[in-house]
C-alpha cells in the first residue's frame, strides 16, 4: 500500500532476510523502486544459506552485492559481486 501511495524512487532497509523481505523486495522492484538493503553473513555463499536471500540473489533481483570487512578494517568494501554477470569485478581481500 505504501508503495503504490506515495511512490518513492528508492526503498532503503536493513537485516534482509525473510520471507516477508522476500515479497516486499519482489514487488518494489516490479514496481519500478530501486532498494538498497543489508543481510548479514561472511560472504556471499554465507548469505545464500538463507533460503529467501538465495532467491533474491538467484533472480537477480539485485545488480551487485557488496561485501564488507567485518574484522579488519571494518565498514570498507571487501568484495563487490556483479550479479548479472556472476562474477567478483572487486576484491580487496588484504
Amino acid at each position: 500500500m505504501r508503495i503504490r501511495a506515495l511512490s518513492p524512487k528508492v526503498i532503503i532497509s536493513d537485516e534482509l532476510g525473510s520471507k516477508d523481505d522476500f515479497e516486499i523486495v519482489q514487488y518494489a522492484l516490479k514496481s519500478g523502486v530501486n532498494v538498497i538493503t543489508t543481510a548479514h553473513g561472511y560472504d556471499l555463499d554465507d548469505i545464500k544459506k538463507n533460503i529467501y536471500l538465495k532467491n533474491i540473489i538467484e533472480n537477480n533481483f539485485f545488480d551487485r552485492i557488496i561485501v564488507l570487512h567485518s574484522i579488519k578494517n571494518p565498514s570498507t568494501v571487501k568484495q563487490i559481486y556483479d550479479i548479472a554477470k556472476n562474477r567478483v569485478i572487486f576484491d580487496d581481500r588484504s
